[in-house]
């Protein structure tokens, strides 16, 4: 079973959370030309490549806030946030935007005033990240930047972030999701559903997904049950539920028809809640497992209901800490918000202190939002930590 459920947002179209002022550093990548610009909290140790070799240090920095639950980082490219049993982390992009081969600099916080402790240079660009067996399990996309490219899954220590394993997956099209089931640690890659041993790690099997060119994984909170989402090259994707032990096909749902693969947001008392995207519009919609197919009222054009709720290609549905959570940029209370996961009742609303933040991870304590820079400023985007609201405190 993981230690902590991260939340992990499957792709990274969200993006942006906190506040503190930081100054920012060049640590210079010795494995290539490629630099890395690390925010920072009252002090840092150094951080080492994934060749093994010393980076730059960074410097002293003023925290505007530190205490727990309103932590800040600020000039961060492309952040992502895991908060899990075994430690905080912030990940933000390493390398030049735009520009391959892409590194993604991911950091171990210290939870009580927001300094980075240690920084690790992932090749790629961060997908998804938990912690199971003792271990932080991070996917990173491949580092030439093409979706269906080869990806990687890193084992690493939780504290010191050295690389305990890595292994090769054949794509992270779709965000390569993670889920932790029938005792094995479980990776949606593409065209295929990997497993891996727990503790120890290592590749256990490879589960092809036919057509399959995209795919997301999510498994419910005793880890009997696991769940996968699946798209082809047309974007016709479906729902399957799989045997949490060999990853055997057991049902699957009618097709879905969109742009991309289905994201599974999770799962809890026999329903999936899925996210799914048809162009520049999208939807959630509310699953049972026991028959696999949508549960009415299910989506139309404009609608909003308990068991379904329209909104822009970047609405997603979460399932964490016993809560569904709904999120989307500029989505408004009733798309970012907590919900019953037995009725589909909107809790509490998420309050974003701007229009344009995001709510960019979820944890059993804290949401991690994301702002914007101001047009013009250059100045990266800003991390903030806040406690979840008081009615999304489940039981």
């Amino acid at each position: 079973m993981s230690d902590s459920p991260f939340i992990t947002q499957m792709q990274r179209c969200a993006a942006t959370v906190r506040w503190v002022i930081v100054t920012v550093v060049i640590a210079v990548l010795l494995t290539g030309c490629a630099t890395t610009s690390i925010p920072t909290g009252k002090k840092s140790s150094s951080s080492t490549t994934r060749s093994g070799s010393k980076a730059s240090s960074s410097r002293t920095a003023t925290v505007a806030s530190s205490t727990p639950g309103h932590l800040a980082w600020s000039h961060i490219a492309e952040p992502e946030v895991a908060d899990t049993a075994l430690g905080l982390y912030l990940d933000w992009l390493g390398s030049p935007q735009g520009v391959a081969p892409i590194v993604s600099a991911l950091a171990r916080v210290n939870r009580s005033d927001g300094h980075i402790e240690v920084v690790r240079n992932l090749e790629g660009g961060f997908s998804s990240a938990l912690t199971a067996a003792g271990s932080l399990w991070v996917t990173t996309s491949s580092a030439s930047g093409l979706s269906q490219a080869p990806g990687l899954l890193w084992r690493l220590d939780p504290k010191t972030l050295k690389v305990r394993e890595r292994i090769r997956l054949p794509s992270t099209a779709g965000g390569a999701s993670m889920a932790i089931a029938g005792g094995s640690l479980w990776v949606a890659a593409g065209p295929a559903l990997v497993r891996v041993s727990l503790p120890g790690g290592g590749l256990s099997a490879i589960v092809s997904l036919g057509d399959a060119i995209s795919s997301s994984v999510a498994a419910d909170s005793t880890g009997k049950v696991l769940v996968l989402g699946e798209a082809n090259n047309a974007g016709t994707g479906i729902i399957e539920r799989r045997n949490p032990t060999t990853g055997t096909l057991l049902a699957a749902s009618t097709p879905l028809h969109g742009v991309f693969t289905p994201l599974v947001g999770g799962a809890i008392d026999g329903t999936a809640w899925v996210s799914e995207s048809t162009g520049m519009m999208g939807y959630v919609q509310h699953y049972s497992l026991e028959p696999l197919a949508p549960i009415k009222p299910t989506c139309k054009a404009g609608m909003i209901a308990k068991t379904c709720v329209t909104g822009s290609n970047g609405l997603r549905a979460r399932v964490v800490s016993r809560l569904v959570w709904l999120t989307q940029q500029a989505g408004g209370p009733s798309r970012n918000a907590c919900v019953d996961p037995a009725n589909g009742d909107i809790l509490s609303p998420i309050a974003l202190p701007m229009v344009n933040d995001q709510v960019l991870a979820i944890a059993a304590r804290y949401l991690f939002i994301v702002s914007q820079p101001l047009p013009g400023s250059g100045s990266g985007q800003t991390v903030t930590e806040e406690p979840i609201p008081a009615a999304c405190h489940a039981g």
